[in-house]
């Protein structure tokens, strides 16, 4: 079954009929909260869904599938895949949570869709219906040319061409053993998905929907920068999170829901280039990992490619293999992070216990 297409034809069908959700959990015997969870999180048997099919008049293969039968490929697309983002202050100032929740699960399903289709498109591989749906899609993104002149070595290049576009791709994909992880690199999303005033909000539901629609990087990336699509300020500290006390780290409810939802810190190589002008409680929070810092700082200049000889600019990870930049994830100061965040305010006293341990007193 494909979740996200059903919900969404259950939420369509819905509309259509002019029902309203009370009107469908009157007539099932369900809560609002129930016919919600259909729309919303894709939460039905499959006896729900043979009612569901009977109720609506269509056939269960269709609702199981996500799609009606000879329905127009632009409407399966228009359903599932348009970004509307004209309505999010609306939403906001309004508290329809719902309908932020739908936006962003769009989005995420689009990006899904996009990584799953493009090695298919690079190797043209594509049936009819699903090249109609790439298409689609590839709409909202666009190749990042600064990564493209950094693997090139080809300063000044702002467009390719499909088969050129193909052909890097390609290469990417055959020298390297984790596909998913080179593709994000290639593409920048160019639609913006409103995160400036989703967290200017501070609305907590809505700003947990956008932050669960991210990938690891972009989360990542947010959370020890502030930054989105690389060069993108959207979280202002008034100091970087690695400069913070705790106090000002709890304080924020984006840091808070960032590592709830698994944002991790990352270990910056520029930072110890000079760490030897370190005071000892600077040089303990990077754990005092002499070797470990020196092989990091080594892995950097591997990967730097002379890159600041050039004009473009990439972000640091996409310099990184994938084994490369999980190593780079500290995991002991996202631990600590989590402690002051969370296990500081649900058990007090686990959490002065474990601090006391950790500086020996």
């Amino acid at each position: 079954m494909k979740t996200h297409d059903t919900a969404t034809l259950i939420k369509e069908l819905r509309e259509k009929n002019n029902y309203t959700l009370q009107d469908v959990a009157d007539a099932f015997g369900l809560s609002k909260t129930a016919v919600s969870n259909w729309e919303t999180k894709g939460i039905y048997s499959l006896k729900t869904l043979y009612d569901i099919s009977r109720f609506y008049g269509i056939s269960i293969d269709e609702l199981y599938s996500g799609e009606l039968e000879n329905e127009p490929i632009i409407d399966f697309c228009n359903r599932n895949y348009r970004l509307d983002n004209t309505k999010i202050d609306k939403l906001l100032k309004d508290d329809k949570i719902d309908e932020i929740i739908d936006f962003y699960d769009k989005y995420k399903a689009l990006r899904e869709k996009f990584y799953e289709l493009l090695p298919k498109w690079v190797n043209d591989e594509l049936n009819e219906r699903d090249i109609h749906i790439f298409r689609y899609i590839k709409q909202y993104y666009e190749l990042d040319y600064d990564y493209y002149s950094y693997i090139n070595g080809d300063n000044n290049v702002s467009y390719l061409g499909d088969e050129k576009e193909k052909e890097f791709i390609e290469k990417l994909i055959n020298n390297n053993k984790n596909i998913n992880w080179e593709l994000q690199k290639v593409y920048l999303l160019k639609y913006d998905l409103k995160l400036e005033e989703v967290f200017n909000s501070n609305n907590k539901k809505a700003m947990e929907a956008l932050i669960s629609s991210l990938t690891q990087i972009e989360k990542n990336e947010l959370l020890n920068h502030g930054k989105y699509n690389s060069k993108k300020v959207i979280l202002e500290y008034k100091n970087e999170l690695k400069f913070m006390n705790n106090q000002s780290i709890e304080s924020i409810r984006a840091i808070r829901l960032l590592l709830a939802l698994g944002a991790k810190v990352i270990i910056n190589p520029n930072d110890y280039n000079y760490c030897y002008t370190w005071d000892a409680e600077a040089f303990n929070k990077c754990d005092g990992k002499i070797e470990e810092l020196k092989r990091i700082n080594e892995l950097l200049k591997e990967n730097d490619n002379d890159s600041f000889n050039h004009n473009y600019y990439i972000t640091s990870w996409k310099k990184y293999s994938y084994d490369e930049y999980n190593r780079l994830v500290d995991e002991k100061e996202t631990e600590r992070l989590n402690d002051v965040c969370f296990l500081k305010h649900r058990n007090p006293i686990k959490y002065y216990d474990k601090y006391l341990k950790e500086i020996n007193i």
